[in-house]
């Protein structure tokens, strides 16, 4: 894969979600990918990958540019956004690649970074604004229904970065930086400066990128440490 076409792939690389069972057998992709996206082909198109760089499967061909994918922990979907020259509007939309079969989910003119629950395959987090005009993190369910405003505070107006694991949010907060919550409390906590930030598949650890370098952090904010 040529380097010119990722884009902050890494973090997501560090900490991707394997698929629950190694042993299961996937008639379209292995059981460790990540998803990119990649204008190789002229406009943004969604791609997965397994580390070891062989060929990329492409799951997206159309005229209009797609963006930010995830992956369900299953490993048999993936959602990412894209403009609806239709509607006029933004939309999220989730693929079943071993059917190669797509769906809209949520059309709106201020979401983004949908992001799967990594312990459920029904469930994404996703930016939007609010009645107030400020962002907030909301979740839906794959069919659309159910959305439900998952934290009370408001995050980010231009948000880098989301990740949803089982009881903890990992997101972008109004002053910018990077912010931990847990669905189980009231509060948020404050934990470092950076952008793009991803959740360990235990939910333990936070990888992220800070003024052009790629770091890891405790959930808590603690051990700190520089990647490259």
């Amino acid at each position: 894969m040529n380097a010119k076409y990722l884009s902050l792939i890494l973090p997501i690389l560090l900490f991707s979600r394997c698929g629950d069972n190694p042993s299961s057998p996937s008639n379209s992709i292995p059981v460790l990918v990540f998803a990119y996206a990649s204008n190789a082909d002229g406009d943004w198109d969604i791609y997965l990958e397994d580390p070891m760089g062989n060929e990329a499967v492409k799951l997206t061909y159309n005229s209009t540019d797609d963006w930010d994918p995830s992956i369900s922990p299953s490993g048999n979907a993936v959602i990412h956004q894209s403009y609806s020259e239709q509607l006029g509007t933004f939309c999220f939309y989730i693929t079943d690649v071993e059917r190669e079969y797509q769906e809209t989910i949520l059309c709106g003119d201020y979401i983004s970074y949908p992001r799967f629950n990594r312990v459920s395959s029904e469930q994404i987090a996703f930016y939007s604004r609010g009645e107030d005009g400020n962002m907030y993190i909301y979740s839906v369910r794959i069919d659309g229904t159910d959305i439900t405003q998952m934290i009370p505070e408001r995050v980010s107006s231009s948000p880098t970065g989301l990740c949803w694991n089982d009881n903890w949010i990992v997101f972008c907060d109004s002053s910018d930086g990077i912010s931990v919550h847990n669905l189980e409390s009231v509060t948020s906590t404050f934990i470092t400066h950076g952008k793009y930030p991803t959740l360990s598949p235990t939910g333990s650890r936070i990888a992220f990128v800070d003024s052009n370098a790629i770091f890891t952090i405790d959930r808590e904010g603690d051990n700190r440490i520089r990647l490259n």
